[in-house]
Order: C-alpha cells, then structure tokens, then sequence
C-alpha cells in the first residue's frame, strides 16, 4: 500500500496515501507559573474517508488540560522507541465519542505528544503508530 511520509517536530509518520492534510498549525501558548514562560505547539489533523487522525506535539513538555477523558480499555504499544498505551474513551475532550488516544514522553528536548484517532479500529491505529519515528534518534 502506497505511504506518505508527514514530519512533525522530531517525528515522521508514515501515513496511507488516502490520508490528506486538514489542518497545520504551530502557536506559541504561555505555560502556567511564573510570566515569560512558554511551550510550543504543533497540530496536525489528516482525514481519509470515515476517518481522522490528530497530532499534538509540544516542547517543552506543556502539561495541557484539553478536557476529561473516560478509559473503557488499554492496550500496549511501541512508538518511536518508547513503551506507551492504546486507550479507547467513551469521553474525550470532554465530549462523548469513542477516540484511540496515545500519549508520548521525549528528551531531550523535553517534549510530548498525543496522538488520537476517529474511525480506525485497534489494528489501524496500532499500525499508524509502529510506523512513526523519531528524526532525531540514532
């Protein structure tokens, strides 16, 4: 099957070719504490037909709360060479809807990542992740 590889920050995700770009942003958002201290984020969004995938990616490491979250399963997973979890909401972002969510921790830099889909099943998004890699890593 045909990929397109997408560069975000430090990572690359190797996409099926049906995904297209639907939203790019990079902001600067002021972190909670002491004034002048900032985090950068970045945002991808990529649809195929019946379904979405999202990216955030901050540096430093941007503790955001983008709403309550309820878990009805977990899973393992490898993503850039780090151990993580696959987990499957009823509530995310504060909304009912059924996501696939992973989260990731890098250093140095000290950054994160979320990564969530709509529309994939457990296999999908399992497969999306094993597939991104960090730029920066030997």
């Amino acid at each position: 099957m045909p990929v397109t590889v997408w560069v975000v920050a430090i990572l690359s995700l190797s996409l099926p070719a049906e995904y297209r770009i639907a939203d790019s942003t990079s902001e600067r958002l002021a972190l909670p504490g002491p004034p002048g201290l900032y985090a950068t984020q970045e945002f991808r969004a990529w649809n195929a037909p019946g379904k979405s995938l999202y990216l955030f990616y901050w540096v430093p490491r941007a503790p955001r709360d983008l709403g309550p979250m309820t878990a009805v399963g977990e899973w393992p997973a490898h993503v850039a060479g780090h151990e993580t979890r696959i987990i499957e909401t009823s509530m995310f972002m504060g909304q009912q809807q059924r996501v696939l969510v992973a989260h990731l921790q890098f250093g140095p830099p000290e950054s994160s990542a979320m990564i969530y889909a709509r529309g994939l099943d457990r296999r999908e998004f399992a497969s999306i992740l094993a597939g991104i890699k960090r730029r920066d890593a030997p």
